[in-house]
């Protein structure tokens, strides 16, 4: 699991989900390689956006087991790179926003 921080507020309709790739936590990432270039992997970008939809029915703070979250119509249109040291991952974050009002994901 990657460490990740939820963020929202009452004016804005979107939750979002960061993930630090710069937490010694998430070194596996660098062995997840396709085309020779480490690459984040499917299932984690479909946790993060179930994480997310979890915050918004939920809070951040409640018991992740409670309910089930269907994704429907995923694409992820362009893989994400995995930084390859901790000096590049500084400035690195993967966000998933999920809308409150319509339930779209980003």
């Amino acid at each position: 699991a990657v460490a990740a921080r939820a963020s929202s507020s009452s004016a804005d309709p979107w939750v979002t989900l960061q993930a630090d790739l710069s937490h010694p936590a998430t070194a596996y990432l660098r062995q997840h390689v396709v085309g020779g270039r480490p690459v984040f992997p499917g299932a984690g970008y479909l946790e993060m956006a179930v994480a997310a939809v979890h915050v918004l029915r939920h809070g951040s703070g409640s018991d992740p087991a409670g309910g089930a979250t269907a994704l429907a119509n995923v694409a992820i249109a362009a893989p994400f790179v995995v930084p390859n040291d901790a000096a590049e991952a500084r400035v690195r974050d993967l966000r998933v926003r999920v809308n409150a009002a319509s339930g779209e994901l980003q």
